[in-house]
């Protein structure tokens, strides 16, 4: 029977419906031999639904569209079985063909949608992850090995660990032991506690940077451990590390596409959902990419304000 595979891709192939080929596209394993895009021929597919692998043979009409995604559809399956390295039947692709702008036009309302839960994250991350740094730097700077020690390992395993795994491990492990978090909230807690160990760092390295003496004298003047912090310490030690603490919060805004994996409806799995209905993804992943650059942009803007502002008091 002939069915339409996609309708914004309009073109139809003739199989059986039971292969699954036009119903479960996404589970296409190979493509085994393409047609040209201006003709119509057999297209050998081999697809799995569950642990049942087909294989078969349809005959794909010719495309006659115009727009580009068709158009680079075509040119994609042509040039997949021609040429190993992709290089022929690609000739005669245009910028046009591999960015369509309607289509990015369209989505962006959809897409924009999730800017909501990828400035939640990165925000509170940020703020999380700052609080438990400065904790985690003092430790570090403790004269107490009770406290020194667990904040270095602490450190060690967040630096060493991806931040995948760390959302795996609360989204999908904790369960194991009846503790089940939404994925907003895992989301969130996994980038804190990641980006307070190298907050931490950073913190510790601009405390630091603080003159010893500066310590000797409040200390000399009876100023209590709280108001040399607060007072003299801290106001110095955020000149210092403004720099580096953007830099955190430039990659938190980028790393919180990484929370589509576990499901979390933030712009990149947006932009993921339009890809997967139109196969247009280059077009979308440059959109998102572009919102991305937009969004950190206006971060660096901010970062280099606060930088001059705090140079005055050099």
């Amino acid at each position: 029977m002939i069915f339409g595979l996609d309708r914004e891709l309009g073109f139809a192939c003739d199989s059986d419906r039971s292969t699954g080929f036009g119903e479960y596209f996404p589970s296409v394993l190979l493509l085994c031999r393409a047609v040209r895009p201006d003709a119509g021929g057999p297209l050998y597919i081999v697809s799995r639904h569950g642990s049942i692998s087909t294989i078969q043979s349809v005959e794909v009409k010719p495309f006659t569209g115009k727009s580009p995604c068709r158009r680079y559809f075509a040119g994609v399956l042509y040039g997949f079985c021609r040429s190993p390295h992709g290089s022929e039947g690609r000739e005669d692709m245009t910028i046009g063909d591999l960015f369509d702008p309607a289509l990015a036009i369209r989505s962006f309302p959809f897409v924009i949608q999730g800017i909501g839960n990828t400035l939640l994250i990165s925000v509170l991350s940020m703020v999380f992850g700052m609080i438990l740094s400065v904790f985690l730097a003092l430790m570090r700077q403790s004269s107490f090995a009770v406290l020194r020690w667990p904040a270095r390992a602490y450190i060690s395993f967040m630096r060493g660990t991806p931040i995948i795994v760390v959302l795996f491990l609360f989204y999908f492990g904790l369960p194991v032991i009846h503790i089940e978090l939404s994925a907003l909230t895992a989301a969130i807690l996994g980038f804190s506690l990641n980006s307070a160990a190298y907050m931490a760092e950073i913190n510790r390295a601009a405390i630091s940077s603080v003159p010893a003496g500066q310590w000797d004298a409040a200390r000399a003047l009876g100023f209590p451990y709280r108001k040399i912090l607060t007072r003299i310490i801290f106001p110095q030690a955020v000149r210092v590390a403004i720099p580096s603490l953007g830099n955190v919060f430039l990659d938190l805004i980028k790393s919180s596409s990484l929370a589509a994996v576990i499901s979390v409806q933030e712009m990149f799995q947006k932009a993921q959902i339009v890809a997967g209905r139109t196969l247009d993804t280059l077009s979308m992943y440059l959109l998102v990419a572009f919102i991305y650059w937009f969004l950190c942009t206006i971060v660096s803007g901010l970062q280099n304000h606060l930088e001059k502002r705090f140079a005055i008091y050099r």
